[in-house]
């Protein structure tokens, strides 16, 4: 079972935080009315570990995971990423964020068919040279998809699809890897597979991961957000 205990602050019995969050708030315009998804929000994550950030539906998991990917911003607070305020960034400083700092796992994979498994891990690459080469060889191998390097990603089974997806994650050295729903499209057996995958890299950075099956991502937590009402409260082992 997993604990459920506050934390406040104080994440994993780690100091070093990577992700803070400051009385953060969401809101989106219903008519002529601005309805806040959440608001005074303050969270911290360290810099390994793996955290669930997790709610019902309609809670705004996706939504807060959107704020921390800097694909939108927050209309209260500030959110900053190795001490630094997301809300600072450019245009093209969000863009070396995503591309640097951090890598994104979608329920639905979003791969490139046509391709190779590859060439879709090899593709948002900074560097071509022979080692990055090498590096997305070794990470296919790593997660057991050696022998389908030269196959189109169409042809592949859903949990072979999100392990590449994963892969083109890792290809920059993230310091963070966001998840929405990475096993939301796949059966119990893959989905596990997938969550001992992540688990394994969640001792060499940060994974966050939101989820609607607190049942099935629970034994590999280390702490959770979970998101009741419109609020969040933020539980961990530590």
């Amino acid at each position: 079972a997993f604990p459920f205990l506050p934390l406040y602050g104080y994440v994993g019995g780690r100091t070093v935080i990577l992700y803070q969050g400051k009385n953060v708030g969401k809101a989106f315009q219903d008519g002529k009315k601005r309805r806040f998804v959440f608001r005074r929000c303050s969270f911290s994550f360290p810099d390994i570990g793996m955290y669930g950030i997790l709610g019902d539906s309609g809670s705004g998991k996706s939504t807060l995971l959107s704020l921390l990917s800097g694909l939108s911003k927050p209309d209260e607070g500030r959110i900053f990423f190795a001490g630094k305020s997301l809300d600072s960034l450019n245009e093209g400083g969000v863009s070396k964020f995503r591309n640097q700092d951090i890598g994104i796992v979608f329920q639905h994979y979003n791969l490139l068919n046509g391709f190779t498994c590859y060439e879709n891990v090899i593709l948002p690459s900074l560097l071509h040279g022979e080692e990055q080469k090498k590096k997305a060889i070794g990470l296919l191998e790593a997660v057991g998809l050696i022998r389908k390097k030269d196959q189109d990603v169409a042809t592949l089974s859903g949990g072979e699809k999100q392990r590449v997806s994963i892969c083109r994650a890792l290809i920059n050295s993230p310091k963070a890897l966001l998840c929405d729903e990475p096993t939301g499209a796949l059966d119990k057996a893959n989905a596990i597979h997938v969550m001992e995958i992540l688990k394994k890299l969640s001792a060499s950075r940060l994974i966050l991961l939101v989820s609607h099956d607190k049942e099935l991502i629970a034994p590999y937590l280390d702490g959770a957000l979970f998101l009741p009402s419109g609020k969040i409260e933020e539980y961990g082992n530590g």
